[in-house]
């Protein structure tokens, strides 16, 4: 409420992580799945998990398990496969958070990825 006795509304958004704006090429499949499907772009990346949209028309469901593969687009152009757990659909953008079981492969990796510029 302001000084002058108008009221405002504010929204804050929490995040447990910092999120990095990309422009990633990848692939994924779902749990079990033979065939990968492209990624048309990987819009952000934190430690927590990854947010995409796909090429096409896809049958993600919230709670399915994916296995995703993309390259980061630093010096070393480090391969990242890792399990991430559905948790948001909007369309074709889907947002996932890492698995539990490999929380740990690749944070170094990605925390540089993170810090750098």
């Amino acid at each position: 409420k302001c000084n002058c006795e108008h009221i405002f509304n504010i929204f804050l958004e929490v995040r447990n992580f910092y999120r990095k704006a990309t422009h990633l090429d990848g692939v994924y499949t779902k749990v079990g799945g033979r065939e990968y499907e492209d990624i048309l772009i990987i819009e952000d990346i934190s430690q927590g998990g990854i947010r995409f949209q796909t090429k096409y028309k896809h049958d993600i469901k919230v709670g399915d398990v994916l296995r995703i593969k993309f390259a980061l687009d630093n010096a070393q152009h480090l391969e990242i496969c890792k399990h991430v757990l559905v948790r948001y659909i909007h369309n074709r953008c889907v947002g996932t958070q890492f698995c539990a079981s490999d929380t740990y492969a690749y944070k170094k990796e990605i925390g540089s990825y993170l810090m750098a510029n």
